[in-house]
């Protein structure tokens, strides 16, 4: 179990916590508002992408950091009456406002990055999909570490993850049982 907290974490925990602050931490201006907001619905983007935990707990999670962060959007806009334009020009203030754009700049590029890497590239050869029945997901495939991490292995660059779904949208009965017959992509 313990190895499911950190994905678990950082795919639903970080999400969540930053849609819980802009819907009710006050925003000191319409900017900091703005950045934090792409901020917010950068990240749960990019977890409901590439998190690597939608398999392992049912692919339907995946859909609450995108509904957390429209939720705590709409909810948080709603007290944007009579803000300032900017932050107050106060050194701390300034020094915040210039972090939270700096590090929605570097969401931005990420979310960006893996919407081109998950696109065929020129050449790729067209292949019908291997198998009939059921429900299937890739968990890793794409041009980038953050969708594939086989990317990073030359030989295994272009591999692809698939894995077969239960009812419940999870790839097994468990987290990480041994059993092989555990999983739904099994025999």
């Amino acid at each position: 179990m313990s190895v499911l907290l950190l994905p678990l974490g950082l795919t639903l925990g970080l999400p969540l916590i930053l849609s819980g602050a802009l819907a009710f931490l006050r925003q000191r201006s319409l900017l900091d508002w703005l950045i934090s907001a792409l901020l917010c619905a950068g990240i749960a983007v990019y977890m409901y992408s590439v998190g690597p935990i939608w398999a392992w707990i049912g692919v339907g999670w995946r859909f609450l950091p995108l509904a957390g962060a429209l939720a705590a959007v709409l909810w948080s806009a709603r007290r944007l009456r009579g803000r300032p334009v900017l932050p107050p020009r106060k050194p701390l203030a300034l020094a915040g406002t210039s972090i939270r754009c700096a590090t929605a700049a570097l969401v931005a590029w990420m979310v960006v990055d893996i919407h081109i890497a998950s696109l065929s590239p020129a050449g790729a050869v067209d292949l019908s999909f291997p198998l009939e029945r059921g429900r299937y997901v890739t968990i890793h495939g794409g041009g980038t570490t953050a969708l594939n991490p086989h990317r990073a292995v030359p030989a295994q660059s272009w591999a692809v993850d698939i894995v077969a779904l239960n009812d419940q949208g999870r790839r097994a009965r468990g987290v990480r049982p041994e059993a092989l017959a555990a999983y739904e992509i099994f025999d």
